[in-house]
């Protein structure tokens, strides 16, 4: 067999070309060929397409989504504000030196807790005075009461034995003035003797300064039921003075209950402003309390959204300190007169606008949110 490019000078071997026919024709036709590669070409560009469709069809649904999801933030109510607290500014209501201060900034306190003291020992030795005053008037009063019950009892009985005496006297009286008359005529007849008339006469006299000295008894008696009234009336003198050296006692407890001062609730010390030592006057701050427990975000909301908003209605809060943390609160007050946003709002087209105050209030068990924090609610 030749099988170089130039002819052949040989004759072709019959059985050779035969196998070469042979295997031509196993061999598939180059147009099968062509249009085998064009099929597996067309499917997988078929699948292509198929995917950059099912791709398309997926970033529009989530663009549907985002959007549907964005149109549905832009439709809830959200305004920002700032947190409150209930704060308490604490002063002595009597001045004085202050003796011992038990707290510090930051430290958590109970209600009814002592938290400061003023030096009370002036406050304490008045107290034993009035305290004194206070048993003298009452063993004082006692001794009235003694001598007027005396005199209740006694005085009335006096009157009586003198009236009775007074009584006596009379009659005794009447005898001599008749024994007297009849010896006066006895005595100038003669049939009498000049003792018997002068013995006579003596009894007679003796009888009127007998009756004399029974109605001055009487008027005395009668004179002395004046003190059952004057004893009363120191009855009541005593009371006056027991109810003042009361009153006095009872101001100087007062006052030492006020050198006391104790925590009107539970909360955190935010400001300490006095020291052992000072003298402080009636009325000063002398700490800041703050009740952190539960805290308030104060709000202005739009006079045309104030109707979306309704008491005990949920809402979430954020804060930028806990970005990832939401603060369940729900409304505590919707004012019920609109006014002009407060100056603090930063535009003038925001400060002209109506609005209305709106607090939120939120349980803040771990102080978390501080007083003064901005935040932002975002109403269910």
């Amino acid at each position: 067999m030749c099988w170089t490019l130039s002819p052949c000078s040989q004759e072709p071997n019959p059985d050779m070309l035969t196998r070469f026919v042979t295997a031509i024709s196993a061999t598939p036709n180059l147009k099968e060929l062509l249009a085998q590669k064009k099929s597996r070409r067309g499917g997988v560009l078929k699948k292509r397409i198929v995917l950059i469709i099912f791709f398309m069809l997926l970033a529009g649904v989530g663009t549907m989504v985002y959007y549907g999801q964005l149109k549905n933030q832009d439709k809830t109510l959200y305004y920002s504000g700032s947190i409150e607290a209930t704060k308490a500014d604490l002063a002595f209501q009597i001045g004085g030196k202050v003796a011992n201060v038990l707290v510090r900034e930051g430290e958590s306190v109970e209600k009814d807790q002592l938290l400061a003291e003023l030096d009370a020992s002036e406050l304490e030795s008045r107290k034993l005075q009035a305290k004194a005053n206070l048993d003298l008037s009452q063993k004082n009063k006692e001794q009235v009461e003694i001598v007027f019950e005396m005199y209740k009892t006694s005085l009335p009985a006096e009157v009586e034995r003198a009236r009775a005496g007074l009584s006596i006297a009379r009659n005794i009286m009447a005898d001599a003035k008749k024994n007297y008359d009849r010896y006066a005529e006895l005595y100038k007849k003669g049939v009498a003797t000049e003792k018997e008339w002068d013995t006579v006469r003596l009894a007679h006299e003796n009888a009127e300064s007998g009756f004399k000295e029974a109605e001055a008894a009487l008027t005395q008696a009668v004179s002395n039921l004046d003190k059952i009234d004057a004893a009363s009336k120191d009855i009541n003198s005593a009371q006056s003075k027991i109810d003042a050296a009361m009153s006095a006692l009872e101001q100087t407890a007062i006052q030492l209950r006020y050198a006391n001062l104790k925590a009107p609730m539970k909360g955190v010390i935010v400001s300490r402003n006095i020291e052992p030592g000072e003298v402080v006057t009636p009325g000063r701050e002398v700490l800041s309390l703050a009740d952190l427990s539960r805290v308030d975000l104060k709000i202005f909301v739009a006079e045309t959204e104030i109707g979306k908003v309704i008491p005990g209605q949920e809402v979430d809060v954020k804060v930028d300190t806990f970005p990832d943390k939401i603060f369940k609160g729900k409304v505590a007050f919707i004012s019920p007169e609109s006014e002009f946003t407060p100056k603090t709002i930063e535009t003038h087209k925001e400060r002209v606008k109506l609005v209305y105050l709106v607090k939120v209030s939120i349980q803040n068990n771990d102080y978390y949110l501080k007083s003064g924090m901005p935040a932002d609610a975002y109403f269910k």
